[in-house]
């Protein structure tokens, strides 16, 4: 079972860059079972 992280403060998440997307596109990786690949429009809206 998985260990739950201690919080981080609030300097350490204005560390952080998260973005939201819209994914537009999945297309098969031929050498692969397992991954994709994705396009993702990152446009801010």
């Amino acid at each position: 079972m998985d260990t739950i992280k201690p919080e981080i403060t609030m300097n350490d998440l204005e560390k952080i860059d998260i973005r939201v997307g819209t994914i537009k596109l999945v297309e098969d990786i031929a050498e692969s079972n397992k991954m994709v690949k994705l396009t993702v429009d990152f446009e801010y809206v």
